[in-house]
This record gives C-alpha cells, structure tokens and sequence, in this order.
C-alpha cells in the first residue's frame, strides 16, 4: 500500500475497529478488519442466555451519485447517495462492493456524527435495486457492475435481451454471447464472472435466511469456494480461524442461527482456541491449562468435564493451533516465531569475514563526529562501532543518558562512509521522529517500514519481500526502543531483513518493556554468545565529561 493510497484510506475512514466484524451487507460482500470500517461494525452478543436490545434502524433509498472510496478485498465502500433537490449528498459508510455510481440502492442503517466527518448514514445493509425497465437496465449495466461491459455494450445487451436481461445474465450467462460484437475472450471473462457472482448471491441468500449479514459472502466464498454452504453447515466456528476480522462472537453468533448446540464439541474446541489466542492479545506467551479451561467455561457459558476440555486440546493440538507443553499450552503462532528468531540469532553469530570498513577510515570517522557533536566517544561507544562492521547481529544498551543515541549516530555516519544502505526503525512514531532528527537520516516506524495493510493485518515486507533501499536489499536495519519490540512484531521485522544485512538493536532492558507477548530484548540481552555492547557510562552534556555510572 503506497502513502497515497493509506492517506486516503484515513481521510475517509469513519470509525474504529474491533473484533465482531461488520453487520453491515451487500449482496456478495466481505467484512472489513481496519480501525476505518469500525463505524459500520456492531459486536455480537455473547449467547450465555442474553436478549439482544433490538435497535430500529432507518431506511433509504435513491441513486449512487459518487463512489468516494472503494476497497473491494474487504468489501468496503464510502459513497454519496443523490440528494433531493436544494439538499446535501448523503454520505454512506459500510460494505458493498458492487456499489456504483448511478444504479440505485435501498441502505438499512443508522445516522451517526463522526467526530471529523460529521453526518453519515452508517449502512447495516446495503442491498442493489435491480432495474425492470430496459432503459434503467441499460443505466445498471452501464455504472460497470458487471466487468466488461461498458455503455456502448451495455445499450446492446438491453435491446438484445429487454426487460428479461438481468434474470438472464444470471441463470444463463453464457447466453451473453448471442449479442452482436461480442468477442470470444471477452464473452468468456463475462460468463466467468457472472457464474461466480452466481455462487455469490446463492451463499449471500442462504445468510440472509438465516439472519447473518450476507456481507461476508465474497470472503467465505474466496475462501472455501463451491463449499462454502458445506462447510459453513459443518463447523461455522470456522470462520474466527480462516477470516481476518471475524473473530468468536461473530462466528457464534453465526453457529446459534445455524442450530448448533451450546455444549457441541466445535463450540468447545472453539472457544479454547480463542481464549488462548485472547491471552496472546493480552501478552501473554501461554496459559496453564487450569487457567485455560477455567477461562473458557466463563466464555462458554458451560461446564465441561476435564476429560472433555483435554479431548478438544488434543484436537487443536493435533492441527497445529496449539503446543502443548506439561501444564503450558501456548499459541502455535508464537511458539513457530519463537524458533525462527533463535535460528535466525544463532546463524548471525559468527563475525564476517572482512570487515564492513577499514580501522583507519572508521577512526577518522569517529574523529570527525566527535568534532561535530564536541564530545569525546567512551571506550565502550567505539567498541560498538567497531562492533556494527564486524558482526550480522549487535545488541546495544544502556540506561538513560549513557550514549545510545549518540553512538547510533556516529554508526549511522560509519556505515555511510562504508557505501552501506541504511533503513532506520523504532517502535513507536515519537522515537523514529527523535531517532531520524539526531541521525540526520529518515526512520519510520517499524509498521510503516513494512508496509502494514491494516484490512489484510499483513506486513508487504518479508521473506519473499525483503527490505530494499532504490530496488536493492538494505545492507544495515537499526532499531531504536528495540526493548519494546513483541515476539510477533519481532519475527515480522527479523523475517523481512536479508540474509548478509547487519541488524543492531538498541534500547534499555530496564525501560518501556513490550507490550505483546514475549521480551524478546531481553531474552536476547541474556545469551552470552549474543555480540552485545553494554554502556554503562553517564554521559552530560552540560560538561561535555564522562561520568562513571557507578
């Protein structure tokens, strides 16, 4: 996702996110997973027994004047409705992605005040109002619903089939290919989307009857495809583990319409899997099973035996969701990440073989930023210099005051003297901000430095994209406030690094610790093969002295 395009997705977002995916609906729609979509999200109720409050909700109807924004992966669309005459457009909010300009749309849904956009109409529902009359079929197929087919085509496929297009297109597509100027590639491309929109709209129906938001059609159906009704009937709970976005209330609340019984073994296994994963959320890298069950019997609203609970553990275990390790069971995800980081430390010990710069030049190097800084480089700031042109993996700390962000500095300065591209990185926007003004250099935060899709909760870069500087891999990734980096975020950063780049990691093992799962700081801080540099002088710069810590 490029700068432009993420500006633009903030300017119209309209809420925040969480986990109970959208309620909002089109006829073959997706469910949105981004902090943007949330104002069209409501949060299913747990089914312990509780009543939902029935809310009512508005119902408008009128013509698509403008698409302002379109995200068809996840099925979310921003759009104007055709104001009444001496009226302001009304701006829509929600899931659709077959929304265009100029068919009509009849949108269940609520008015809300958005604290920076003001009045817009958030959609439950948006449901596509099929032309009957050849010339409003003619306008239908012109807005480019239907790939392919633009206004010139769109006039013939109307005279060509009149009132009776779009049933049809729909029944028999292949039919398609009676109309007059159409080519064989194109009239093939016609039939294959029409036959999928086909299986779209069949999965669409069967949620509708059973009151689910048919807005997460397209996803359920790009992801199980002609099975999607089967598999939905076997275990709707599948949903939480297969689709970004949609987690266990939603996929209950899905499970409750099908008739799938409270106490049923995928319920069971379900709410296991979600409580563990919950428990990742809150940083914790695994619970004790007491714990585990304890907890999901709350959620569930039930009271397995032991032997029941250990039963479905095995099961999870069995499909690779979860380790199981004595009394501990942890997320799968974490426990991977876990071991890809210490092969990744462990191939990085050995020194290269020739260093990054000569002695002399990185000497002169060091002179020359102590002149322009006025300080003068402790023993131990050289050292890590020294360090960062000798090993693929240097770890750096060091409590407030003692130099990490000048020794970064003159690392920065030594690196570019040796023709190294550099990409500089920290947690947070506040410390790249800081760590780019001292630097004289750009750093993004490590997200940004990805390229984080918040609709697909994926990273760009990684092992088959690794990090590049003007289309070649990066020599040098640096990481300020690394102390706060997460097992997970860890293994994201540390995947997308080439094979023969430098990473340097510097922070304070004592201060602003991790928030996710895992330290993976200090855990490194902790093996002694690990090539660390450790300041422990107190640097003032009132003085310009050096002052033993201790």
């Amino acid at each position: 996702m490029d700068q432009s395009s993420e500006a633009k997705e903030k300017e119209l977002s309209a809420g925040e996110t969480g986990e109970s995916a959208p309620t909002v609906s089109t006829q073959d729609g997706g469910d949105p997973g981004r902090e943007a979509l949330q104002a069209a999200v409501g949060e299913s109720p747990k089914r312990e027994g509780s009543s939902r409050h029935q809310r009512e909700f508005e119902v408008i109807r009128g013509e698509v004047l403008k698409v302002r924004f379109k995200k068809p992966e996840v099925d979310f669309v921003i759009f104007e409705l055709k104001p009444p005459p001496g009226s302001a457009p009304t701006v829509v909010v929600g899931n659709g992605s077959d929304v265009s300009a100029g068919i009509e749309v009849v949108v269940t849904g609520e008015f809300v005040s958005h604290q920076k956009f003001g009045k817009q109409f958030k959609a439950k529902n948006i449901a596509l109002v099929p032309p009957s009359s050849t010339a409003g079929i003619t306008k239908y197929l012109s807005s480019g619903i239907i790939p392919g087919i633009g206004p010139t085509l769109a006039k013939r496929v109307a005279a060509h089939f009149g009132e009776e297009t779009l049933k049809i297109l729909e029944r028999t597509p292949q039919r398609i290919e009676e109309v007059s100027g159409i080519g064989k590639q194109k009239a093939k491309a016609i039939v294959e989307y029409l036959s999928e929109n086909s299986s779209l709209h069949e999965i669409s129906r069967f949620l509708t009857e059973h009151h689910i938001a048919p807005g997460l059609a397209q996803r359920i159906y790009k992801r199980y495809g002609n099975r999607s009704i089967e598999r939905l009937k076997e275990n709707p709970y599948l949903l939480a583990r297969d689709l970004v976005g949609v987690g266990f209330q939603t996929a209950d609340s899905v499970a409750v319409r099908l008739g799938i019984e409270l106490d049923s073994p995928e319920r069971h296994r379900a709410g296991l899997l979600y409580t563990i994963e919950r428990s990742r959320d809150d940083g914790h890298c695994y619970l004790p099973t007491n714990v585990l069950f304890t907890a999901t019997e709350n959620l569930l609203g039930t009271s397995p035996s032991l032997s029941e609970h250990e039963t479905q553990l095995h099961l999870l275990k069995d499909e690779g969701l979860v380790i199981v390790e004595e009394d501990r069971v942890y997320p799968s995800t974490l426990a991977t990440a876990e071991k890809w980081i210490a092969e990744f430390v462990n191939d990085r010990l050995v020194p290269r073989k020739h260093r990054l710069l000569d002695e002399l030049t990185t000497e002169g190097t060091l002179r020359r930023v102590e002149k322009e800084l006025k300080i003068q480089f402790s023993n131990e700031q050289r050292s890590a210099v020294d360090a960062c042109l000798t090993y693929k993996l240097l770890v750096i700390t060091g409590g407030p005051g003692c130099g990490k962000t000048t020794v970064t500095r003159a690392i920065v300065e030594t690196l570019q003297d040796a023709n190294c591209s550099i990409m500089l990185t920290a947690p947070t926007g506040r410390a790249a901000q800081r760590m780019s003004q001292v630097c004289n250099a750009p750093a993004k935060t490590i997200h940004r430095l990805l390229r984080f899709d918040p609709f697909s909760k994926k990273f760009y870069h990684g092992p088959d994209a690794p990090l590049e500087v003007d289309g070649k891999k990066v020599d040098v990734v640096i990481v300020d406030e690394a102390s706060m980096i997460d097992l997970p975020l860890a293994h994201s950063l540390f995947s997308a690094i080439p094979k023969d780049a430098t990473l340097i990691l510097v922070g304070d093992k004592d201060q602003l610790p991790s928030v996710g799962p895992g330290r993976v700081f200090g855990e490194l801080l902790s093996v002694a093969e690990v090539p660390t540099i450790k300041l422990s002088l107190l640097y003032r710069r009132d003085n310009a002295s050096l002052i033993n810590e201790v």
